[in-house]
This record gives C-alpha cells, sequence and structure tokens, in this order.
C-alpha cells in the first residue's frame, strides 16, 4: 500500500472511496466497479473473477482511522454493492471517531437497505446515496439484468429515508430510461430527495 500517496489524498482533503466488495446483485452495463472486474463481465465471463478481498474489517478501520488523522474529508463506500458484502455491517458500525466536518457515505443500489435497515440505523453514516437509473421493472431489467423488482428499490429508498436524514439519489440518463426521467425526478421531488442525473457520453 502507498502510505505516501494515501497521505498526500488526506492532507489535500479528497475524497476516499472504499470497496467493500466488487459482488453485487445487479449488472449493470455502465458498471466499473471500482476499477474491478464489472459485474456484467464476470457473468458472461465465469473464469474471469474480481480480486480476493483482502482487507478484514480491522484493516478498514485502521486506514480509515490513520487518513482522518492526517485530514481526510469524506469516505464513501461502494462496491459492487456493499450491502451484499459480508464486511458491510462490521465496518459500517465500527467507523472511526471523526471530527464535524467529516462525512461517510453510502452508495448502494437500494434493493437491500429494508434487509439491513435496522444495524445500518447504528451506524454513524452521514448520507445515504441511491442508485436509481429506472423507475420500472422493465428498465431495471433493462439496465440492471436483475430478477429484482423496482418495488424493492423503492422501497428501499423508503428504508433509507426512515432512518438516515440526507438520502440522495444519483441517475445516468441513457436510451433505457430517457422516458422516465420526469417521474424519477417527481419522485425525488415529492420526498425532498437531492438528486443528480448525468447523461451517458
Amino acid at each position: 500500500m502507498d502510505w505516501t500517496a494515501l497521505r498526500n489524498l488526506a492532507l489535500l482533503r479528497g475524497q476516499l472511496r472504499v470497496s467493500l466488495t466488487p459482488r453485487c446483485n445487479f449488472k449493470c452495463w455502465f458498471c466499473h466497479n471500482e476499477g474491478d472486474v464489472p459485474p456484467p463481465y464476470t457473468h458472461l465471463h465465469r473464469d474471469v473473477q474480481p480480486r480476493r478481498q483482502e482487507l478484514i474489517a480491522d484493516d478498514y478501520a485502521s486506514v480509515m482511522r490513520s487518513l482522518i488523522d492526517a485530514g481526510l474529508k469524506r469516505v464513501y463506500f461502494t462496491g459492487g454493492e456493499p450491502l451484499s458484502s459480508p464486511l458491510a455491517r462490521e465496518v459500517l458500525t465500527r467507523l472511526p471517531v471523526r471530527a464535524p466536518d467529516v462525512s461517510y457515505t453510502l452508495i448502494t443500489n437500494g434493493a437491500l437497505v429494508r434487509t439491513h435497515q435496522e444495524w445500518l440505523a447504528t451506524t454513524a453514516l452521514d448520507k445515504v446515496k441511491v442508485s436509481l437509473h429506472y423507475f420500472s421493472d422493465e428498465s431495471l431489467q433493462a439496465i440492471a439484468h436483475t430478477r429484482v423488482g423496482i418495488n424493492a428499490v423503492l422501497d428501499g429508498i423508503e428504508a433509507a429515508r426512515e432512518v438516515f436524514e440526507r438520502v440522495e439519489l444519483n441517475t445516468l440518463l441513457q436510451r433505457e430510461n430517457e422516458h422516465e426521467i420526469l417521474p424519477i425526478l417527481e419522485f425525488a421531488l415529492s420526498r425532498l430527495l437531492a438528486s443528480a442525473v448525468h447523461r451517458v457520453g
């Protein structure tokens, strides 16, 4: 691990993206998987798998604590789908003590939030950001290639709102969902959710 580079990042008050797992229950075609092998590729090519998990919960806590002490301000927990990681609960319920200007954000597809809501409510997370690139079973299937229904995602957003003050939506505008952008924005506005829409390309 290049500690000099990490400490320089902290001193610049940058952001640290912590990938808890490369695995995901969705297979969105545009997923970059934080530089690991994306889920759609592993689904098509079973012989190509993501890197093996090498860190344990204590390692995550130690790295974060050191970087926060050095000046790091923003930590984002990603995947894959972070809530599908067996380490998620142990890591997120043991976040280092932090200064008031340090924030922790969970980035999730939302489908597993309700399942983990009870222990998520005990974490020091400041914000949950849900990727909502679809607003129907049809567009969810077309984009994420999953058997999970849209109701599980929308219920996950509601579950997050029940326990976190700050919940945001992130949407990637593409051909498969362009007809749903207005309903997504209306959904966000009706619940006073911050939202960001990005376009492919």
